[in-house]
Parts: structure tokens; C-alpha cells; sequence
């Protein structure tokens, strides 16, 4: 049966409850925060970070921040499934430990009534108990301890704090090249090996991360699109849609707290 979308904001954490009866997908997309997630019903294809992979009933997905990602619901079967949004330090400070990666699937039942805790919770601390036990059930899957150190590029770097400044209108990706000290196309390899994804698709995605934070705010969705530099909210719809998987009014008619 379709479950109508709840957006449930608890602190710094998030928990998105949906299901559908028509078969749904998500294209390529990421997130600022860690994803954690479990089917209640139905199964999914996924891709994720060149990767594929499917999950079906009860299995367990995990995404790192940045992590490319996309799915589809498998066949013809309703499928409903339950999110947890939890950024790093928030997660690192539950840990007390930092978080460096974790499995990208799995069939974990013993997490599964965290999972449901949280599709029912309603209130700031059950959402914040759910997700502690929820963490704790998900220690074997997760990988702890000081990261490599970094090494992002800085003429890199310089592209994206430029299109993450949401400039009207969108640089070319010529003068994005000309930032980096590269051709266009030697650009748009060197981004697509850091990120995942070539410059112009990743700003798209950034530009959807910040409608998604927005869109909690009471400002006007027409012109929330034109500050982020689509053409019109015809245009911004479609490409929230394709990534969330409603519309953005729908979105923000889904948030509770």
C-alpha cells in the first residue's frame, strides 16, 4: 500500500518514511549526511559509486556522504523503505570514534525494530533513541578508526567552492577549466575521478542538497529555484523530482518537527 512521504527533523538527524505502490528510481544524486536505510517492503536496484548492488526486503543500505547513488524499485512490487539522514560528527561523536567508510548492503535483521522505531517516531527524543540503538545494532557493518590523510587537489578545490556559490548564470564549463589550470576535458576527468561525477552533474547535485535544506525554510519555492540558478520551477521540479523522488512542494509538505 502507497505509505504517504514523513520528513521527521530531530536535531541534527532526519528520518524519511515513504512507500509506492508504482515502481519508483532515483537518479544519480548524493547527500551531505550519512544515509542509512532499510526496506520494509519490496527491493531495490542500486548503483552506487560505479558499484551495483540490489536489496531486497529487510536488507540494510549504507552511503557515506558524497557517495554517488541511484536506485529503482525491483518488478512491480510496492516497496516502502525508511531513512536515517545522521551527518558525521554526529555520528562520530555517538561512536566516539572517526567513521570511515561502511558495508554498502546488507541483511542485518537485528536492526530492523530500530528501523521501525524510527518510521513511527514522531517526537525529537524517540527519534534520538531509535537512532542510538540503531547504531549500535549496525557496529559490525561500520569501519572505525583515523582516515587516511586527505588528499583533495586544490585547483580542484577552486572549482568547486565557485559552483557551489551558486552564481547567476552557471559558469561555463570553459572558464571552470581556465579556474583549474586544465582543458575542459582534462576537467571534467579529473572532477569525475574525485567526485564521481563531471563538474556541470555536481553542481546540479549541490544545488539539490541546498534546495533540500531550503525547502524547510518558509521561502517561496519559485523563488528558491531562481536563486539556485534554475530556470524556472518547472525545471527545478523535474530535477528534485528525478533525484528525491517528489516534487519539492511535497517534500516540504512531508516535514514534521
Amino acid at each position: 500500500m502507497p505509505t504517504a512521504p514523513r520528513l521527521i527533523r530531530a536535531g541534527a538527524l532526519e528520518v524519511w518514511h515513504t512507500g509506492s505502490a508504482a515502481p519508483a528510481a532515483f537518479g544519480k544524486h548524493t547527500h551531505d549526511a550519512m544515509v542509512i536505510s532499510a526496506n520494509l517492503s519490496g527491493g531495490e536496484s542500486l548503483w552506487l559509486d560505479g558499484r551495483r548492488f540490489e536489496a531486497g526486503p529487510g536488507d540494510v543500505t549504507l552511503y557515506m556522504p558524497g557517495q554517488v547513488q541511484a536506485s529503482q524499485a525491483i518488478g512491480q512490487q510496492p516497496w516502502e523503505f525508511v531513512t536515517l539522514y545522521a551527518p558525521l560528527p554526529w555520528l562520530e561523536g555517538a561512536l566516539h570514534a572517526p567513521l570511515r567508510g561502511a558495508v554498502p548492503v546488507a541483511a542485518h535483521p537485528q536492526t530492523l525494530p530500530a528501523f521501525i522505531r524510527l518510521a513511527h517516531a514522531r517526537r525529537e527524543a524517540d527519534v534520538t533513541e531509535a537512532a542510538l540503538l540503531l547504531l549500535d545494532a549496525l557496529t559490525p557493518l561500520l569501519e572505525v578508526g583515523a582516515a587516511p590523510p586527505s588528499r583533495r587537489a586544490p585547483h580542484l578545490e577552486r572549482v568547486k567552492a565557485r559552483l557551489r556559490a551558486f552564481e547567476q548564470p552557471p559558469p561555463s564549463l570553459e572558464a571552470l577549466a581556465d579556474l583549474a589550470g586544465l582543458s575542459p576535458t582534462g576537467l571534467v576527468r579529473a572532477f569525475r575521478r574525485e567526485t564521481g561525477l563531471p563538474p556541470l552533474a555536481w553542481a546540479l547535485d549541490q544545488r539539490l542538497i541546498e534546495a533540500r535544506h531550503r525547502l524547510r525554510g518558509p521561502e517561496p519555492i519559485a523563488s528558491l529555484a531562481l536563486a539556485l540558478g534554475f530556470a524556472d520551477q518547472a525545471h527545478f521540479t523535474r530535477a528534485f523530482r528525478r533525484a528525491v523522488g517528489v516534487p519539492p512542494g511535497a517534500y516540504r509538505k512531508a516535514l514534521i518537527g
